[in-house]
């Protein structure tokens, strides 16, 4: 699935190829999160892995995709179905695009996304009340873990299940050869995501750079990366402060390539959900910084919540007694999160395999 052309004319000359274009198979919209960062453009990647045979095209956010359905090239003249599987878009979001798919009459499975804020730009808990009404009328709704569960039947809907995050469809068939512990990946988020702190990183990042100097004179090794490309000068500011010598803080285009660079490392600590969901699936140990539930969803969906410390709460003391829980818990913890995260997988492909079971071959031919 290629990247969201940018203007109305681009979106209007790539419908009409799709119409033109014969596709043995459904095709389905997809509802994501908003490009430019490698979260977004990993849980695009895992929906074509986690659905095969199927085409897959951006469902749009209003009003691109109700005027592109006054042309003929929305809805069921397009489309055989949508499926909502972004980062954590049951909130406003994804409200105006599930609503207008049903209004059009299209079927839409809700596959791996979360619910509630999703992004610590949003001050406020989104209104969720018209989510009560609308869920019933998707032919599935699965979440990435029990705190979008638990948000949900707040909002009056009951009948959600936890998937995984479909990212973890990744996730291999045995368990990668453990990398060395003195090798640690290292992502920090940036822009500030602590509402209304704008000395966030000195009052909350502090432990995590007392953290990674008493690692450093360990003999740790760092291999920092990014997300996208804010990431970066936050990263290697934190490094700084630390005292680790300069390196490069690695920003990759696409999951395939952050892979390798992340190889041999037998550690991640990662305040990016999906730089902690990528490692989980790469069979890499985990320390979580969670400035977000989100965060929490994903832990408590794979049992790996001792693994989590809260950026509010991440003293040097916490952090490294997360450490010592991990060390601790040694290869049988790493081979619990695999276990979790291979489950999930098995899930994930489970459902894209019902989906796909719904449409005859001929359905969009």
């Amino acid at each position: 699935m290629q990247r969201p052309p940018p203007s109305n004319l681009a979106w209007l000359w790539r419908r009409i190829r799709v119409r033109a274009t014969r596709h043995v198979g459904p095709t389905l919209g997809v509802v994501l999160g908003h490009h430019g960062n490698l979260g977004d453009s990993a849980l695009a990647s895992a929906l074509v892995q986690a659905l095969p045979g199927c085409r897959l095209e951006p469902y749009l956010y209003l009003p691109k995709e109700r005027w592109l359905g006054r042309l003929g090239l929305s809805g069921r003249r397009l489309f055989d179905g949508v499926v909502v599987g972004g980062g954590t878009l049951l909130n406003d979001m994804a409200l105006r695009p599930v609503r207008m798919a049903r209004q059009q009459g299209l079927p839409v499975w809700i596959m791996g996304t979360g619910a509630g804020r999703g992004s610590y730009q949003l001050l406020e808990e989104p209104d969720m009340s018209e989510w009560r009404t609308l869920l019933p009328q998707c032919e599935t709704v699965a979440v990435r873990g029990p705190i979008s569960v638990t948000r949900l039947e707040a909002a009056g809907y009951a009948g959600a299940t936890v998937l995984g995050d479909t990212a973890l469809v990744f996730t291999p068939d045995a368990l990668p050869a453990a990398g060395d512990p003195r090798v640690v990946a290292l992502n920090v988020i940036a822009p500030n995501p602590v509402p209304n702190e704008q000395d966030w990183q000195t009052r909350h990042l502090a432990g995590l750079v007392q953290t990674v100097r008493r690692l450093g004179a360990t003999g740790c090794r760092f291999r920092p990366f990014a997300m996208l490309p804010g990431d970066q000068a936050a990263t290697a500011e934190l490094m700084a402060a630390a005292g680790v010598p300069e390196t490069p803080v690695y920003l990759a285009a696409h999951h395939r390539e952050l892979k390798p660079y992340l190889g041999g490392c037998g550690l991640a600590i990662s305040m990016r959900l999906h730089g902690a969901v990528l490692a989980t699936a790469w069979g890499i140990s985990l320390l979580q910084l969670g400035y977000m539930d989100k965060a929490d969803d994903f832990a408590l969906s794979l049992g790996m919540e001792r693994q989590l410390v809260p950026v509010k709460e991440a003293s040097e003391r916490a952090i490294w007694g997360a450490l010592e829980h991990i060390r601790l818990q040694g290869e049988a913890g790493r081979r619990h999160a695999w276990a979790g995260a291979f489950a999930a997988r098995r899930r994930i492909e489970a459902f894209g395999a019902g989906i796909t079971a719904c449409f005859p071959r001929s359905a969009a031919a």
